[in-house]
């Protein structure tokens, strides 16, 4: 008995409607782009020139921060791995720990940044697991905490020559890592 033609190819699946979902609302984003094409958006909170390269990120409530703990999107990955978070510890010119990978620390001073090791305890970045490294972060942060506020002011102004050290090493690691890459494509 005769049912129709036999279908070679995989039926239609939610995959592809999930598909469809996306272009349609890639052409609504497309739509709505020319506000932003060409124009500077400057959020109320950011008081310099957005996307500078050449001047820290500056936000308040980023500034009024002593420590930025930057939590790296994996914590248990092998090996340290580095995101638009850590970089932008280092944009804004605030002090850090970083919750990632083992040896994170580590990794950046071979890479030619500076950390924090002559303010607070770096032991954690060669903790075994996440979890005792998030601990050892709480352990340092509760040490900060019990300082008064002129002591913070004054370890702040300590710390500048290695915020300002990091903000411009990071622009030559971005120039010499973009050459890199272009050789290796």
């Amino acid at each position: 008995m005769y049912h129709g033609p036999l279908r070679t190819t995989t039926p239609a699946t939610r995959v592809n409607d999930d598909l469809e979902l996306v272009n349609k609302y890639h052409s609504i984003l497309n739509a709505h782009a020319d506000k932003f094409v060409n124009k500077t958006y400057c959020h109320p909170l950011i008081h310099q020139v957005p996307n500078d390269q050449h001047k820290l990120f500056y936000c308040d409530f980023l500034n009024q921060a002593l420590v930025y703990i930057v939590t790296e999107t994996v914590g248990e990955y092998p090996y340290p791995y580095f995101s638009e978070k850590t970089w932008k510890a280092m944009l804004t010119g605030v002090p850090f720990m970083i919750v990632g990978g083992k040896h994170s620390l580590q990794t950046l001073q071979s890479i030619g940044f500076k950390t924090f090791s002559h303010w607070w305890s770096e032991d954690y970045d060669s903790l075994p697991t996440v979890a005792e490294r998030i601990e050892a972060i709480v352990y340092e942060l509760k040490k900060l905490s019990e300082l008064d506020h002129a002591s913070l002011i004054s370890l702040k102004q300590e710390m500048w020559p290695t915020l300002q050290h990091n903000f411009e090493h990071l622009n030559v690691f971005r120039k010499n890592d973009l050459n890199n890459i272009k050789k290796n494509i």
